[in-house]
């Protein structure tokens, strides 16, 4: 079984890296020396094929493009093994990103002044105690697995909710509309599974890495995930998949359309930020991959270093 996520990502706060949480429970975390992104994702691609069928393997994807992988963990076996980990792009594409974070706040503004935060607490709040009313507290201390769905790369936006959801018994879709409270809901709801004492799998928002667009709980086999742009879904199977809507259920009616003019400004000016950074990644990253592609190494080379590999992780 593969579980596909990231740990590092490429923000409005910049390049991000959150390995360490998911390193809890291993014992020995092995580096790959090669400098290549390409020779690195054969390595853990033959490791993949190895041992998916065998313990579930954890993919930590690339935020350079869907063409790599950088890393693994089987957990399982309580071992790791990471490729070559770094920002790899300019501030340039973070700046852009980081103007229209700016701009995406003042959206937000619009409908906070027309939320009512006590109902949307309490809404919070029911849902909780409804999921957790048959679950007893756990005495133990839980921890926060910290990730990312989906981020930005040469590929566009791109995610791994599918992946992440597929398998899970229900599913929540948060919807609402920027500054709705998305984020603060599934807070709240985190923040009582870890009083319970269970673990969490927390997943940070790619654009805003201060927000979080999804927790998932391994334990109950349930997520709520943020189900609005640029990772828009709509539930497939009603029986396990439900629609939460904070803007339905806590903003003023009528704020779409008495807000219009200002809320479509300020929504094509942070989007126009988020094209132009895209774009500089587009551009650095094609860079790096053309690059990397120059860089040397023989299918012996790795069928070489994934036999040293299997005997370490064996």
């Amino acid at each position: 079984m593969l579980k596909n996520y990231y740990v590092s990502a490429n923000t409005a706060e910049g390049y991000i890296d959150l390995l360490s949480s998911n390193l809890h429970g291993i014992k020995e975390t092995i580096e790959l020396e090669s400098h290549s992104y390409q020779m690195n994702t054969k390595i853990l691609q033959q490791l993949i094929e190895q041992y998916k069928d065998k313990t579930p393997v954890e993919v930590l994807k690339s935020p350079i493009s869907e063409r790599y992988v950088e890393g693994i963990i089987l957990r399982e076996k309580e071992v790791a093994i990471i490729g070559e980990r770094k920002s790899p792009f300019t501030t340039e594409a973070y700046e852009q990103f980081k103007q229209g974070l700016r701009i995406h706040d003042n959206l937000e503004k619009v409908y906070i002044q027309e939320m009512d935060f006590t109902k949307a607490n309490q809404l919070a709040d029911d849902f909780t105690e409804k999921l957790l009313a048959n679950e007893s507290k756990i005495g133990r201390t839980p921890h926060i697995y910290r990730r990312l769905f989906g981020t930005n790369t040469v590929d566009g936006v791109v995610n791994e909710v599918p992946n992440l959801t597929e398998h899970l018994k229900q599913v929540y879709h948060i919807k609402g509309r920027a500054g709705t409270g998305k984020s603060t809901f599934m807070k709240r709801v985190a923040e009582a599974c870890l009083n319970h004492g269970f673990d969490l799998e927390i997943y940070h928002c790619s654009f805003d890495p201060n927000s979080i667009d999804m927790v998932l709980i391994p334990a109950l086999q349930i997520c709520l995930f943020d189900s609005t742009d640029p990772h828009r879904f709509e539930p497939q199977d009603t029986s396990r998949e439900v629609i939460i809507d904070l803007y339905e259920e806590t903003v003023t009616p009528g704020t779409d359309e008495k807000y219009a003019e200002e809320i479509n400004k300020l929504t094509k000016e942070y989007k126009s930020f988020m094209k132009k950074g895209l774009a500089v990644i587009k551009a650095e990253g094609e860079k790096i991959i053309a690059a990397d592609d120059k860089r040397p190494f023989s299918q012996m080379e790795v069928d070489g270093i994934v036999s040293e590999l299997q005997a370490k992780i064996n």
